[in-house]
């Protein structure tokens, strides 16, 4: 998943990782500079996961390294199924867009990828 991304990834995009030892574990193998944010810790609030990220008003993207069901319960806040969670098996990618910034409920889904599909 790691080189899938590492194809992908804007030059500026800013990584933030859970403290929890496997996201960072995970974070490290992608090779990027990245912030630890206890906003996206185990059981975090999405809407606190959405501040960090800065969405949508960000002026560069953002990597969540985080946990399930918080990633999955974003995402699907993000996409307009609020109080539902988005099942994501673990090492999953959910790419998310907002074509026009400051619209919070203009949020497309790009790619949902798990690692056995590459």
């Amino acid at each position: 998943m790691a080189e899938w991304l590492n194809r992908r990834l804007a030059a500026d995009t800013r990584v933030l990782v859970s403290p929890a030892r496997r996201a960072q574990e995970t974070a490290q193998a992608l090779g990027w500079a990245f912030e630890t944010i206890d906003d996206v810790a185990p059981d975090a609030d999405p809407a606190a996961v959405i501040a960090a990220a800065g969405w949508p008003d960000a002026k560069t993207p953002a990597l969540v390294v985080g946990h399930q069901p918080t990633l999955g319960l974003t995402a699907a806040q993000l996409l307009g199924a609020d109080g539902r969670e988005m099942p994501l098996r673990k090492g999953a990618v959910i790419w998310i867009r907002s074509p026009r910034r400051s619209v919070r409920d203009s949020a497309k889904l790009v790619v949902a990828m798990e690692p056995d599909r590459l």
